[in-house]
């Protein structure tokens, strides 16, 4: 261990063995509090999955959807904490998962007051997973708003009516995200409602740009977060 922080040392200098020390410790912590939430509901949410043909997405998909990976709680709650301070009361909103996953941010969403909590997922692995997830989180939490899963290609998914949280972690490419998009916007003329877009790794923002009537109302390196008005 001694002579693993001396090669540190020797290869970053004092200042950067330091901030690499701190990073893994940052690391640890957030993946201690990531499971956390499978420990309270003996679910399971974790883990890195980049091997589409696991996911069993498709030949035709896999070079437009992205693997999985959980939201960070830490990051949910900021999420939650930034949509309250711009005005925002999740009780009313429906909540919108584009790319769910093993549905941990359905979960979240469902355990932190959204009026009803939707998951959209292609990959039936992760979409089986998430469905024993829900079975289990539902089962201890019964006042636990409700939650609907779906296996389908996000392009097609029914938008709810009412007024929406849609939540991307990147789960797609660019082209995908703008079809989506669309979707989302022809659905708000034909109903005006309230929409609130929360982009989690946002590598494809520009996609917003052919959309006039959204307006971004948060921006961090993290994820940002639009807004359309009725």
């Amino acid at each position: 261990m001694i002579s693993a922080l001396v090669k540190q040392v020797r290869t970053r200098g004092i200042r950067g063995t330091v901030a690499y020390a701190a990073e893994i410790v940052g690391d640890r912590c957030t993946d201690w509090i990531d499971a956390s939430f499978d420990r309270r509901y003996d679910t399971d949410t974790g883990g890195i999955i980049d091997d589409m043909a696991a996911l069993e997405v498709g030949a035709d998909r896999s070079d437009s959807a992205r693997g999985y990976q959980g939201i960070q709680i830490l990051v949910f709650r900021r999420i939650l904490k930034d949509l309250r301070n711009l005005g925002f009361d999740p009780g009313g909103f429906t909540f919108v998962d584009f790319g769910s996953g093993k549905a941990r941010a359905v979960m979240m969403a469902a355990e932190k007051g959204f009026a009803a909590s939707h998951g959209v997922e292609l990959s039936p692995v992760l979409h089986a997973v998430a469905e024993r997830n829900v079975a289990r989180f539902r089962a201890k939490n019964v006042t636990a708003g409700p939650i609907s899963l779906r296996c389908q290609d996000a392009t097609v998914f029914d938008i709810p009516p009412g007024d929406l949280v849609a939540f991307f972690y990147n789960p797609f490419d660019a082209e995908i995200l703008a079809r989506v998009l669309a979707n989302l916007d022809d659905a708000c003329r034909r109903s005006p409602r309230r929409l609130i877009i929360v982009y989690r790794n946002p590598r494809h923002a520009d996609a917003f740009a052919a959309h006039p009537h959204l307006r971004c109302v948060h921006m961090s390196p993290d994820y940002q977060i639009y807004s359309r008005a009725p």
